[in-house]
């Protein structure tokens, strides 16, 4: 399953603001634009992110084999942006122990990449408690850095709106 569209990290300029143009559109009609529109860039840095705290920060968590932090993460991520994809469904009741999760609010507009950044911030926070402040920082730059891209597509507003959704998930 492609969560994100798969495009050049940096994209051209017509592309970024065809993209902008595009949120901002469907801010002013309350309607969240596709998943699959945007850029899969936050799912590449947040798991070059795991791999790198993986790598540097064993035991994590319970001293987990490094094979279940990484599949909840990525559940999360899939539970973060899956509302964007009206031909799939929730993993909510179809896999074991996975509870009732969080639901959007029906024609509120969200911003998937800020869901998915939110989401994959409070997961590795989770899974790796007790990381170098080293690490600490690093994640705490690129949720930052991320977040300071979609403000400026998204709007306030919005961003706070899919921050909450994807810590909640």
């Amino acid at each position: 399953i492609s969560i994100f569209s798969v495009q050049n990290q940096s994209g051209s300029n017509s592309e970024n603001k065809n993209k902008i143009d595009a949120s901002a559109s469907a801010i002013n009609d309350s309607r969240s634009v596709p998943t699959y529109t945007y850029s899969s860039e936050v799912a590449f840095k947040w798991i070059d992110m795991q791999l790198e705290l993986i790598r540097t920060s064993s035991p994590f968590i319970g001293g987990l084999p490094p094979a279940r932090p990484i599949a909840y993460t990525c559940i999360a991520l899939y539970e973060a942006v899956v509302p964007g994809m009206p031909a799939y469904q929730s993993l909510s009741g179809q896999l074991t122990d996975v509870p009732s999760l969080p639901k959007t609010v029906p024609g509120v507009f969200y911003h998937w990449p800020t869901c998915a950044n939110a989401a994959l911030a409070a997961m590795n926070r989770y899974f790796f408690p007790n990381i170098s402040d080293v690490n600490k920082a690093g994640m705490d730059a690129l949720e930052n850095e991320l977040n300071a891209v979609y403000k400026a597509e998204a709007g306030e507003e919005v961003l706070q709106r899919s921050v909450q959704f994807g810590k909640a998930v």
